[in-house]
């Protein structure tokens, strides 16, 4: 060691791309590591001592628990070569091992640190300096060997023996560095322990018997060397396990020697449904053996398919619709009682409500009972006879047919007067063979169809007065009818109603042309306040109009009433009946509204209009100057009904600045205020 500490301060170390013939050259020392030397779990080395340092490399009890630097074996390398251990100890003992540190000879009166993952050997001091040095220490406070750049945490502080149990031990042993006891490593994967002497670089392979082991199903034993023992996975023996799963004698289906439970059975076997309809194949393990019958014949069923059994009661007429399931040697008793809710009502139709329908082999259906009228079908009867008596329809015109009907019957005319030809004919023939004494038949079943079409026999079947009802399943699903005693047919077909409609509504639509001429001739009687700016409401409008009409004592009581969005409707009770002077001075009010109502930023137009009695819509709107008269003979007009100078000035004004605002638009206006 003297040696190279003045070797040391003499000069520099050479490069590790520089040798001698005498001496290995670096780069083939740390290539030939590199490719020998591997991370393995056999890297670990014994418990150190009890005075050994915390500092130690070589102790892995030292290190804690999750420790990078403890778990070298746990990434996936190339296996070493195991005679590394003897070429370390030979290079030592004839003093030509090179620490690539210093690049000097170590022998066995060196002090020395190995690294636990690529077994390389360095001088103590000189590690220990490589260690502390800023050059190879990383962030993390960590350091890396100069041969395998192995990420180290303790700083290397103490000598020991290769596998860590003493300090300090002696130059004469056998072996350079080592205690002279067993290895006693605990190998990872087996149960056995290293048996070599201490020793450097990795511990060999195990060559021990392993235990004796038994195969999965427990038959047959065998024992193999213990490098390849199955510890975790097991063996298993060629004989098939043959153990008895089911009731039906199958055996255990996995076929080959297993551990646990056979499991289930999962042989396939062909069975009949409950019901005896199919044939159907499934696994052993869903069997369900049950006793049924099928035209009296008994047979065993092993599982459900998915049709509906048609089960008929023992009067041969009523059945009930099954799911497949065990059915019984015997036809169960009929005890049918239909409890389907029917319609039933009055005579004269104004009561209706639903009752069970308890029709059985025995009783008749409640869809022919009638409910007792009340005193107040009596008075509407009589009222009724008396409108026709003097020809009195305060309702007009009412369509017998409902709006569903209509909207059928305009998108397939030909085939809704078909079916409202057959329920008239069907009402017709019944009604002639009850008037003959004849018997007849009271129900009447629609072929299959839609639901849309079905929809319109039973609206239709409503307008009739039968009763209809849906039955059978889609794509077969009918309407069949049913004539009660309240049963009649409408005076027209609903061809005929809707060519009334159309004629009423053409008269309606002239009276209204009528109406809208004789609107012209009629004075406005209220002001529309539209186009309002943003963010005005009702109460704005309102505060406005008040400071405008204070001295108007005829507009006390006046009223302002939103129509829509940004128009409001100004009215009062002495506009209730106008004559042509106050729609004159109606007008001249309009005026002054929107001029005020412009510069207050409340709206930018006022009409003069006429709306209803109940100010709920607006008739008609002024567009057109309604004075007869210059505006220079409407401001004297009103001057003489009482204004005051200030007021006629106040208007000239207004009639002078008409023209100007009325080519302005809402924009300008409010640029200019």
């Amino acid at each position: 060691m003297t040696l190279v500490k003045e070797r040391e301060k003499q000069e520099r170390p050479p490069s590790l791309d520089e040798g001698s013939s005498s001496v290995p050259n670096s780069d083939s020392l740390i290539s030939s590591v590199s490719s020998t030397a591997t991370p393995s779990s056999d890297n670990e080395e014994g418990e150190a001592s009890d005075d050994q340092s915390d500092s130690d490399g070589f102790s892995t009890s030292e290190a804690p628990e999750g420790d990078s630097e403890s778990e070298p074996e746990d990434q996936e390398v190339e296996r070493l070569d195991e005679s590394l251990a003897s070429t370390i100890a030979q290079e030592i003992d004839e003093g030509t091992y090179i620490c690539l540190v210093c690049t000097c000879e170590i022998d066995r009166h060196s002090k020395v640190w190995n690294c636990r993952y690529c077994y390389r050997v360095y001088d103590l001091d000189c590690i220990r300096d490589w260690a502390q040095r800023g050059s190879s220490t990383t962030e993390a406070r960590t350091w890396r060997c100069p041969a395998c750049s192995f990420e180290q945490k303790k700083l290397p502080s103490s000598f020991t023996c290769w596998c860590g149990r003493i300090s300090n031990p002696k130059a004469d042993s056998l072996i350079p560095f080592s205690c002279g006891n067993p290895c006693n490593k605990k190998y990872p994967h087996c149960v056995h322990s290293c048996y070599s002497v201490c020793h450097p670089g990795k511990h060999p392979e195990c060559g021990a018997m392993g235990p004796v082991m038994n195969c999965k199903c427990g038959k047959h034993k065998q024992q193999l060397p213990c490098m390849v023992t199955p510890y975790k996975a097991g063996w298993h023996c060629e004989d098939p396990c043959e153990t008895v799963v089911c009731m039906l004698g199958h055996k255990c289906s996995k076929g080959q020697c297993h551990s646990g439970f056979c499991g289930r059975c999962m042989a396939h076997l062909e069975t009949s449904c409950y019901c005896g309809q199919h044939t159907m194949k499934i696994k052993c393990k869903d069997f369900d053996p049950k006793e049924s019958y099928k035209d009296e014949e008994r047979f065993i069923g092993g599982t459900r398919c998915e049709s509906i059994t048609i089960q008929y009661y023992d009067c041969n007429e009523h059945f009930e619709e099954l799911h497949c399931q065990p059915l019984p040697k015997e036809k169960p008793h009929c005890n049918f009682k239909c409890s389907q809710p029917v319609q039933v009502s009055c005579l004269c139709g104004r009561i209706a409500k639903e009752v069970p329908c308890g029709a059985s082999s025995g009783k008749q259906s409640s869809i022919w009972t009638l409910l007792e009228c009340t005193e107040d079908c009596s008075r509407a009867k009589r009222e009724e006879e008396l409108r026709q008596i003097f020809n009195i329809s305060p309702k007009g015109f009412e369509n017998p047919y409902s709006e569903p009907i209509l909207n059928v019957f305009k998108r397939q005319t030909n085939w809704c007067q078909k079916m409202e030809s057959i329920m008239r004919d069907f009402i017709s023939d019944y009604q002639d063979l009850v008037a003959a004494g004849s018997p007849a038949k009271r129900t009447y079943h629609f072929p299959p169809m839609s639901k849309p079409q079905r929809d319109f026999i039973k609206e239709l079947a409503i307008t009739y007065k039968l009763y209809a009802e849906s039955q059978d399943r889609e794509p077969h699903r009918f309407v069949f009818v049913v004539i009660t005693d309240r049963t009649e047919t409408p005076a027209m077909t609903i061809l005929q109603a809707l060519e009334k409609e159309r004629e009423i509504e053409l008269k309606r639509l002239q009276l209204e042309e009528l109406k809208l001429n004789k609107l012209d001739e009629q004075p406005c009687n209220a002001l529309l306040i539209r186009d309002t700016f943003f963010g005005v409401n009702e109460s704005s409008v309102m505060k406005a109009v008040s400071e405008i009409l204070n001295s108007y004592e005829e507009y006390e009581d006046f009223g302002i009433k939103c129509m829509k969005e940004s128009a409001f409707v100004f009215h009062a009770p002495y506009l209730s009946e106008m004559d042509k002077e106050k729609e004159d001075k109606l007008y001249m009010l309009s005026k002054k509204f929107k001029s005020i109502l412009r510069e207050k930023l409340i709206a930018f137009d006022c009409k003069m209009c006429l709306v209803d009695e109940d100010i709920t819509e607006i008739l008609k709107v002024d567009t057109n100057n309604v004075m007869t008269n210059s505006s220079n003979a409407s401001v004297h007009y009103v001057l003489e009904a009482g204004e005051n100078e200030h007021q006629k000035n106040e208007l000239e004004t207004n009639e002078l600045e008409k023209n100007n605002l009325e080519k302005t638009n809402s924009f300008e206006i409010l640029q200019s205020s």
